[in-house]
């Protein structure tokens, strides 16, 4: 004489009281602080060339750096450096958004980098 009727199921479905949101916590707040900077772990890029790059203008340099590490090991970044101060810059998209800035501000790297970095 078994006992039928599955009585599972019964008391789940309750939602419990504020779950999702947990307390104490700020939305935004800064996930564990880690400086840009400092390369962690792994060892630093190496390089692979450093040329002329006469493309953007006379005076630049394109250098390009391997990943020695992580995901992309092996990877190759290219890295475009101004003619006066080295400025380093990450693409050719920036390369002529510092040119541009450079016109507007009237030659000065220095300050043609900061306008370019606060747009």
């Amino acid at each position: 004489g078994g006992r039928g009727g599955r009585g599972g199921g019964r008391g789940s479905g309750r939602r419990g009281s504020g779950t999702g949101t947990t307390p104490g916590r700020k939305p935004g707040a800064k996930r564990s602080a880690t400086p840009e900077s400092s390369t962690g772990k792994g060892s630093p890029p190496k390089e692979m060339y450093d040329q002329p790059a006469p493309d953007i203008g006379p005076g630049w340099r394109m250098v390009g750096m391997q990943r020695m590490s992580g995901k992309y090991k092996g990877h190759i970044d290219n890295y475009w450096y101004t003619p006066k101060t080295k400025k380093k810059l990450r693409s050719r998209t920036e390369c002529k958004r510092f040119i541009e800035a450079l016109k507007a501000v009237g030659g000065d790297e220095d300050k043609a980098y900061a306008v370019m970095k606060k747009k």
